[in-house]
């Protein structure tokens, strides 16, 4: 029989009234202190809070107490990706299919790092692999049409997204991920509707105040050509990213000394040069 506590604490937590349920949990981890269900909601509490270190803390210590629990090892994936460690939560998150692999959740999570790790084929095969487990999981759904974006599918793209609107039309991440991927294919108009949408639905949601933001600057021309090579940029692997920022110092540096040893060409080069350093700074 489920403790009657932890019912209005999860209730609680769903209205996002996250100080009143750490007051409960905390009484009942001192009367439970090895109830891994108290741990791991009192993990979620701190990672909304933004204590990663104290949620990583509890969840290793749910681990100890009781390692065959899988949701234990996608929390501990869900912090090691929140502290950008990419590697470390795709080794956590397959522990976590290895103990449960008929869980959707953890095969469209799996997905959503390697989408972040950029390493687009293996990620759209596991988001289908999870769609195959639950054709409505949302999650799944709105990470399965990012990948495809980034694979250059954009029919099949937005197909999958719609498809999630029909599921939940109320659903503010949704709503900002269709946002986000529109305004990566230039249209940022239509971005804006959905960015509006979704903070209609959550007016504190910050990635879709961001992406409304960054719709209305894409207004103007030069931020428009801007924001598309912010966009070229994050598409890109590191080791790439890296040749990118070198291509700019050597080219910049080079040009610098042009202008230095010729002063006719200087009034053509320095604007060339400011620029560089400009796009340069952004990456």
């Amino acid at each position: 029989m489920e403790n009657p506590e932890l019912g209005r604490v999860h209730l609680l937590m769903n209205q996002g009234r996250w100080k009143d349920a750490e007051i409960i949990l905390g009484q009942l981890m001192l009367n439970e202190p090895d109830n891994t269900e108290v741990l791991t909601l009192m993990a979620e509490i701190k990672i909304q809070n933004d204590n990663h270190i104290e949620a990583e803390r509890l969840i290793d210590l749910g681990i100890s107490i009781n390692p065959s629990d899988d949701f234990l090892f996608y929390m501990k994936s869900r912090i090691k990706l929140i502290l950008k460690q990419g590697e470390l939560a795709e080794e956590w998150i397959k522990k976590a299919i290895n103990l449960n692999p008929e869980t959707s959740v953890y095969f469209g999570f799996l997905a959503y790092v390697q989408l972040q790790r950029k390493n687009y084929k293996d990620s759209l095969e596991n988001v289908n692999h999870a769609l195959s487990l639950n054709p409505e999981d949302l999650f799944a759904l709105n990470t399965r049409t990012s990948v495809l974006l980034k694979l250059n599918k954009t029919e099949d793209a937005f197909e999958t997204i719609e498809g999630a609107l029909r599921e939940d039309p109320n659903n503010a991440y949704t709503h900002t991920n269709y946002g986000w991927n529109l305004l990566e294919h230039g249209d940022a108009n239509k971005a804006l509707e959905h960015f509006k949408e979704a903070l209609k639905i959550d007016p504190n949601f910050e990635l879709a105040q961001a992406g409304m933001a960054e719709a209305i600057k894409a207004r103007y021309f030069v931020y428009r050509w801007f924001m598309k090579f912010q966009f070229w940029m994050g598409n890109l692997t590191s080791k790439y990213q890296w040749g990118v920022i070198l291509g700019f110092y050597f080219g910049s540096k080079f040009l610098r000394n042009l202008s230095a040893s010729n002063q006719t060409l200087a009034p053509y080069l320095n604007p060339i040069i400011f620029v560089l350093f400009v796009f340069a700074f952004s990456t």
